[in-house]
């Protein structure tokens, strides 16, 4: 099993260096409230902050706060972090007119997510090479 794919060491690093910001972030959130919970919007705003310009949003959040238990903000910390690289380098993110809406709220399970982009590139079907389907 692979955790992190990369072509070379320098976007294995970037990858793991980017995992690791992550957790960080989440536990810095963590730390302020005395390990009471993270607010996910905080969460959202860290792991996008790098992305953002100066005076201008490309990225809207709304719903009501949300506050998660320690191991769920590490856990949902990860999934920002990875949905964050994808708009990085496949989506909304890769181009300057790009636009990510995150509507948060709760459903009947618990937490509801949804990470919409617009103006991105257009999708295309992945290409899956046959080795990597084992």
């Amino acid at each position: 099993m692979q955790l992190t794919r990369a072509d070379t060491v320098k976007d294995f690093q970037a990858a793991l260096e980017g995992r690791i910001r992550a957790i960080s972030n989440a536990h810095s959130l963590l730390a302020q409230s005395r390990w009471e919970g993270a607010e996910v919007q905080s969460l959202i705003r860290e792991e996008l902050a790098p992305y953002q310009v100066t005076g201008t949003s490309r990225v809207d959040i709304s719903g009501p706060s949300l506050v998660l238990k320690p191991t769920s903000a590490h856990s949902i910390a990860m999934v920002l972090h990875e949905t964050t690289t994808n708009a990085v380098k496949y989506g909304a993110l890769s181009v300057p007119s790009g636009r990510i809406r995150i509507e948060l709220s709760r459903g009947d399970a618990g937490m509801v997510i949804c990470w919409s982009e617009t103006g991105g590139p257009p999708v295309r079907r992945p290409v899956i090479k046959d080795s990597e389907c084992e």
